[in-house]
């Protein structure tokens, strides 16, 4: 699996550890690429992300795509208010600043809420 590797960038070790592309070494013609590993420090690669030090037809160490994105933390706050004995919550406001400016004079309560994007609530 041939790779257009990206300096700064994150890619996935075949065992799950994550690599960062420090860069390409000129000099290194069999295996011109150095990645920096928080465990093991300075790895090089050919173009078809295999480590230099593989064993067999399968590394761990063999690269096998680039790093999935960080989930976003969110962080805001939420109007309650109270209207016919019930209550409602308003839209998200990134700053309690923002939620006091539309808050209703019905609100109840202006509550702090942070979540993972994607893991829902």
């Amino acid at each position: 699996m041939k790779h257009n590797y990206v300096p700064g960038k994150a890619y996935k070790m075949r065992k799950g550890s994550k690599l960062i592309f420090i860069g390409h070494n000129p000099f290194g013609l069999s295996y011109p690429f150095i990645f920096s590993n928080e465990d093991e420090g300075l790895l090089h690669y050919n173009f078809n992300g295999f480590w230099a030090g593989r064993i067999g037809e399968e590394d761990a160490h063999d690269i096998i795509g680039e790093w999935p994105p960080e989930p976003k933390k969110v962080k805001g706050w939420v109007n309650v208010t109270m209207v016919n004995n019930r209550l409602k919550f308003s839209d998200f406001c990134d700053s309690k600043f923002v939620a006091d400016e539309i808050a209703h004079k019905e609100r109840v309560a202006c509550i702090p809420i942070e979540f993972t994007e994607g893991e829902g609530l």
